[in-house]
């Protein structure tokens, strides 16, 4: 019994200490360079996205092909994109990262957020 419970408490603490860490915001082009450009973000089921050096966005969403370019201004991950045959529109993002998650908040931080995996 005292085991169980000393077993218990130890997974309390690892789970505490492992969802402590804080979301990092990434401020320069170089940091986003460093940490997402490159790796495949995948959100669950939705579909995944892959920043390119060159300047170029490709994946799947939905489905439906994805194309676009990005560029950094400012702070902010800009990118345009076409899924599918709908075209989005520019969308400035602020960017944050926790350990090997991505979050991105549309409206330069000022709407609504999503979380992906960076692959």
């Amino acid at each position: 019994m005292r085991a169980s419970i000393v077993v218990a408490a130890a997974a309390g603490i690892i789970l505490i200490t492992g969802s402590a860490q804080a979301w990092e915001r990434l401020h320069t082009e170089a940091e986003y360079r460093a940490r997402v450009v490159g790796h495949r973000t995948s959100v669950g089921d939705r579909g995944h996205v892959t920043v390119h050096p060159d300047g170029t966005v490709t994946g799947v969403w939905g489905g439906q092909p994805v194309v676009g370019a990005w560029t950094w201004d400012g702070g902010y991950y800009c990118r345009n994109l076409r899924i599918g045959s709908t075209e989005t529109g520019t969308n400035c993002q602020r960017i944050e990262v926790q350990g090997n998650q991505i979050r991105s908040t549309n409206d330069r931080g000022n709407g609504s957020s999503m979380v992906g995996q960076l692959d």
